[in-house]
């Protein structure tokens, strides 16, 4: 918006609102990770071919290395998902939070405020608008992904539903 247009209203900007959203990247290619890693070792293990020694041979082995290293990260981008999550809204916030009550017999519940082994992976689930995914699809992702990776979408949930909107101005 530039100065020079008309200020919005507050009942204009209201109709406009939209719950915050952000996006988290999740590599789905998980037994490509440690041929990456090898690769960047053996890559920063080889030498260049000292000044004036004539040889091409570690410039060619580090060329090598370097285009294995771009193939399998072109392949990890092509497996990697990007998750598209929004806030809930502090209404549609508080009626989830309460289908998760603390367990009664859990001190760490009881301080959060609610149930922790349900409330993470149930605000994921509501958080996600794209893609869409089943539940067998959820599943199925629980069992190839990471705690590491499952932790970026967990999160991004609690942080688009907890954290204020940093204004860029």
């Amino acid at each position: 918006m530039t100065d020079q247009q008309e200020e919005l209203s507050f009942s204009e900007k209201l109709a406009q609102a939209k719950p915050v959203e952000d996006t988290v990247d999740i590599c789905l290619a998980g037994e490509l990770v440690a041929e990456y890693n090898a690769l960047q070792q053996q890559l920063a293990a080889t030498s260049d071919a000292p000044p004036g020694s004539g040889s091409l041979a570690g410039n060619s082995a580090k060329r090598d290395l370097q285009q294995q290293l771009e193939a399998v990260a072109a392949a990890m981008r092509r497996r990697t998902q990007t998750f598209r999550l929004r806030a809930l809204g502090d209404t549609a916030y508080s009626k989830f939070l309460a289908g998760h009550p603390p367990r009664p017999e859990d001190r760490r519940d009881m301080l959060c405020g609610y149930n922790r082994e349900t409330m993470g992976p149930a605000l994921i689930r509501a958080c996600v608008i794209e893609p869409k995914v089943t539940d067998a699809q959820w599943d199925e992702l629980g069992v190839v992904v990471s705690p590491g990776e499952w932790s970026k979408l967990d999160k991004l949930a609690t942080s688009l539903n907890f954290s204020e909107i940093s204004i860029p101005f």
